[in-house]
């Protein structure tokens, strides 16, 4: 069983059903059915339809863009699939690494105003008298708002976490988590 070396797509993989074995291999590495038949069942433990022999298949031609075949269990040759040549429709562009000493912004927005600190009698709170709120640098929270401005929707979480590695570097965690907890709630 040799595959062509060809795969599926990121942004084609929502064409396919979720137990599709083209998510996991390689075209060619498996065979395509015109349809589901009795011969090929479900196998949880590899998380796609395989026959007896236990060859993976697909039985959605027309989801994957293959004519049906035995591309795996009788080595026939992979035709281009209908989507060879396509391109990314919403490719994502290559972030920058977070560069502290970096020329930044000015801030968009008013200086943040820290509430006051609870007195002695007041419960609870992270930061009182004997653990005093850190001081967040102008030049960190303006890094973590440019960052976040810039970020895809979908790649917002990614973003949040280099973000907070890179800048955990230089200016520690406390503080990072802090100005990270300014900029989320729109200070």
């Amino acid at each position: 069983m040799s595959g062509s070396g060809l795969s599926l797509p990121p942004w084609r993989e929502h064409t396919v059903c979720a137990v599709c074995p083209s998510l996991l291999l390689a075209l060619g590495e498996f065979d395509v059915a015109a349809k589901p038949d009795r011969e090929s069942r479900y196998n949880p433990a590899v998380d796609y339809r395989v026959t007896p022999d236990g060859t993976g298949v697909c039985v959605h031609p027309d989801k994957l863009g293959l004519p049906p075949g035995r591309y795996a269990s009788a080595a026939e040759p992979v035709p281009a699939p209908a989507w060879a040549g396509e391109q990314d429709p919403d490719p994502q562009p290559q972030q920058e690494p977070l560069r502290p000493a970096a020329v930044l912004p000015p801030p968009v927005s008013a200086p943040y105003t820290p509430p006051p600190a609870p007195s002695e009698d007041e419960a609870g709170g992270e930061w009182g008298p004997a653990h005093p709120a850190p001081v967040i640098p102008d030049e960190l929270l303006a890094l973590l708002r440019r960052q976040i401005a810039e970020a895809h929707p979908d790649d917002l979480s990614a973003v949040l976490a280099r973000a907070e590695s890179s800048a955990r570097a230089s200016w520690g965690a406390e503080t990072v988590v802090e100005a990270m907890r300014r900029v989320l709630s729109g200070g």
